[in-house]
């Protein structure tokens, strides 16, 4: 295996992540109401799974790894593009929550702005599974050796290993912060 089979088969999860994203989109417009849950449990989806997880792999290990290496210029330019999306999912992801906490203290006008917001997310995501699919995982393998290949694999798991104390101990200092009020 290579270190795109791992980081494709996060994509078919954040993909059907965001399919129910759209599917709750469609809700909220038939509505005009949002499910406050819904939009905590797909942000910590996004925040946890899509992000820190999916790529917090790419970016800090695979990226890294090819930052040194004598990419073509094309290569490094989509490399760049691919962080540039991360950080604009990121961005939808924080815009959302402060939407949605806005919302729910009664501001009912924004729901246009939480619907725009997730449909940028449903719209914009697919295009950068294809961008990174299609073009970037295949030409990274171009860069890196069978040896190269096998340690970001290891390199991944051990990132996988360390995550869910991560996020468990953001939990409890959320909640200790919270508790203490």
């Amino acid at each position: 295996m290579n270190p795109g089979g791992p980081l494709r088969k996060e994509h078919r999860l954040i993909e059907k992540m965001i399919s129910i994203i759209g599917n709750e989109t469609i809700h909220i417009k038939r509505n005009n109401s949002v499910n406050p849950v819904f939009i905590d449990t797909a942000v910590d989806f996004m925040k946890i799974y899509a992000d820190r997880t999916h790529h917090g792999k790419e970016e800090h290990i695979l990226f890294e790894t090819l930052t040194d290496m004598d990419l073509s210029t094309e290569d490094r330019s989509l490399m760049k593009e691919l962080i540039a999306d991360h950080v604009r999912f990121r961005n939808m992801t924080d815009n959302l929550v402060s939407l949605k906490n806005v919302f729910i203290k009664g501001r009912k006008e924004n729901l246009s702005e939480i619907v725009e917001t997730m449909d940028m997310l449903v719209r914009h995501y697919p295009e950068h599974v294809r961008k990174e699919e299609e073009r970037f995982f295949p030409a990274s393998l171009g860069y890196l050796s069978e040896e190269k290949q096998k340690l970001i694999l290891a390199q991944f798991w051990d990132y996988d290993k360390n995550m869910i104390h991560i996020k468990y101990t953001q939990v409890v200092t959320k909640l200790l912060e919270t508790s203490q009020r």
